[in-house]
């Protein structure tokens, strides 16, 4: 559950917290994926949603660009791109 549509009276604790992974080739940019604090990385692929924990790869659909987001914490927890 995001922080957005939690229950009315609910306190927002860290972790209900999701964030999104994007890229911003594009204004709004594009959503690659959410994750959360615990490191569970959520991807929506047409009708199948895939929950992942670790590190994802993606490149994006609009420019192209190679798109890593590590959160095994072998790496920062920020997304990161890699240049082409």
């Amino acid at each position: 559950m995001s922080a957005i549509d939690r229950p009315a009276g609910r306190k927002r604790h860290d972790r209900d917290m999701v964030y999104r992974w994007e890229c911003r080739c594009q204004d709004p940019p594009v959503l690659l994926a959410t994750y959360e604090p615990n490191g569970r990385i959520n991807i929506k692929v047409r009708d199948r949603y895939w929950h992942v924990i670790g590190s994802v790869r993606a490149i994006c659909p609009k420019c192209g660009a190679d798109h890593l987001l590590d959160l095994s914490g072998n790496a920062s927890r920020d997304a990161t791109r890699i240049a082409r």
